[in-house]
């Protein structure tokens, strides 16, 4: 080439890297040095492959009576991605393919020769685009009607590293379109949240604010069980999908603690975007996801307070909007972290309400729950206790001890209950308890009073006893429970007969 067309070469790329400054979006910065360096270079297309995972061409310019190849093309340099990253990475420096080179490859690789005869190239240009010393892609020529090895080398090299630049200008927008996008998402997530005043209708309201901006099918969270890995505590579906709580309670117990844990436990997120692509990670992962329809997913860990306790997750989210939402997911994983702390603060305090302070057992409040939720036509037995003797253990060991004394009757009675039965065990004030079993047979209720009675035993204990048990338990509550309180009244009458001290607080008999 001589000096007055490397001049004109010189001229060319300069022209049209100042063309493209001109305009401020990056993407048509991007498209408008394609073309101009197209048309000027009298070359019949040239593109821009960006590598990752996968080759994809990102931009694409070509002669008015060329009609677009991508997917042609893309197959071609996916077939040979290998060796052209491992050639680009190894010299760093355009690569100059000419006409007798291409016509060599029919010897060498007849496969590639055809593909490129396919879509009529005939000469090509490489040229590698560095990010930072790292091979982020490969710029290309395709059958410029000028080029030479040796002169043109170091001006394309100049090329490249302006689409360098313009690809970092332009990720760099993306990044703060998506930061800004997804912190407005989250802030309206955030207010839908705090308008609920119930805390497990806040959590699925922003599943579902969240599952439709991002046009995902299902949104759900899975929380850690002592009793089971991993269970589905809450699930949004977009109108017309399924609900599928207990298949994937299915795949995400298969799959997930032999692929997935160990990553979310290290605060890494799972990000499929083809499930096709995923195969090749774990065959089981992919099978179950394959039958329940999930072509790519986002998931997300729930972190609160250093410990890992569930995840997160979007089932097929919008494809162009996958980059937004993974970070509405990791968003969401915050947001909903906070939202599921502030629901299990809220269950205790509501679980508090019905519990005994001082022992743990249900309070009277919490009776009244426990009757409206078992079958009162079921057999009903009872079993009224008061402590013997907590007044003196009171008036020689002070109040400590005779709290201890409480909290062993209660403890005790807890150890007796028969978790097979519907049972609570309910501390009625002071010092009396009521142990109350429903659906218990009579034989099974006579070994749990016959167990409790060598419990207080073993544990020198006095305590009086009143027992009831009832076939059918749908009367009226309140006369049960008087007709065990006089039952225990009875006995009670008894232990003060042998000379025990009376309480002052004890009736006499037909005031009680």
């Amino acid at each position: 080439m001589s000096e007055k067309d490397r001049n004109f070469i010189e001229h060319i790329i300069n022209e049209s890297i100042r063309d493209a400054l001109a305009i401020t979006d990056p993407d048509a910065s991007i498209n408008r040095l394609l073309m101009d360096l197209g048309v000027r270079i009298g070359a019949d297309r040239d593109c821009i492959f960006e590598m990752g995972e996968d080759v994809t061409c990102t931009y694409e310019w070509c002669r008015d009576e060329n009609i677009s190849q991508i997917p042609q093309i893309k197959e071609v340099f996916i077939t040979e991605k290998d060796k052209i990253r491992k050639l680009m990475e190894t010299r760093q420096v355009p690569v100059f393919i000419k006409a007798e080179d291409i016509e060599a490859l029919r010897q060498s690789n007849d496969e590639m020769y055809r593909k490129l005869r396919l879509v009529n190239i005939h000469s090509l240009v490489l040229v590698p685009i560095l990010l930072e010393n790292e091979l982020r892609g490969f710029f290309t020529l395709q059958n410029p009607a000028m080029m030479d090895q040796n002169q043109d080398s170091a001006l394309f090299e100049i090329v490249a590293a302006f689409l360098a630049a313009l690809l970092r200008h332009r990720d760099n927008n993306k990044r703060l379109r998506i930061a800004n996008w997804s912190s407005s998402t989250m802030y309206e997530a955030s207010m839908m949240a705090l308008r609920q005043t119930d805390p497990d209708r806040a959590i699925y309201e922003v599943l579902r604010f969240v599952g439709r901006r991002i046009g995902g099918t299902r949104t759900y969270i899975f929380e850690r069980h002592p009793g089971k890995e991993l269970y589905n505590s809450y699930e949004w579906c977009r109108k017309g999908a399924r609900q599928r709580i207990s298949q994937q309670e299915k795949i995400h117990t298969e799959a997930y603690t032999p692929v997935w844990k160990p990553l979310l436990s290290n605060r890494e997120g799972i990000i499929i975007r083809n499930l096709e692509t995923y195969r090749q990670v774990s065959e089981i992962v992919y099978k179950y996801l394959k039958e329940d329809e999930i072509a790519s997913l986002i998931i997300m860990p729930i972190f609160i307070e250093g410990k890992y306790i569930g995840l997160v997750g979007v089932d097929n989210p919008a494809k162009e909007l996958m980059d937004a939402a993974v970070n509405v997911m990791k968003l969401t994983a915050r947001l909903s972290a906070t939202l599921i702390g502030h629901r299990d603060q809220m269950r205790k305090v509501l679980e508090d309400s019905y519990r005994d302070q001082l022992t743990g057992a249900t309070n009277r409040k919490g009776l009244e729950r426990f009757l409206k939720v078992i079958n009162r036509a079921d057999p009903m037995g009872l079993i009224y206790c008061d402590l013997n003797g907590l007044k003196e253990q009171n008036d020689q060991l002070g109040h400590i001890a005779g709290d201890d004394m409480i909290r062993n009757v209660a403890a005790l009675l807890g150890q007796c209950v028969d978790a097979t039965y519907p049972s609570e065990v309910v501390r009625m004030g002071g010092d009396e308890f009521l142990m109350l079993c429903s659906g218990v047979g009579l034989g099974q209720y006579e070994l749990i009073l016959k167990k409790l009675r060598k419990e207080f035993e073993n544990n020198n204990l006095s305590v009086s006893i009143g027992n009831l048990w009832r076939s059918n338990g749908d009367t009226d509550f309140d006369e049960l429970l008087k007709e065990v309180d006089q039952a225990m009244y009875r006995e009670k009458q008894k232990y003060y007969s042998m000379g025990h001290a009376r309480r002052r607080d004890v009736p006499t008999e037909g005031t009680r």
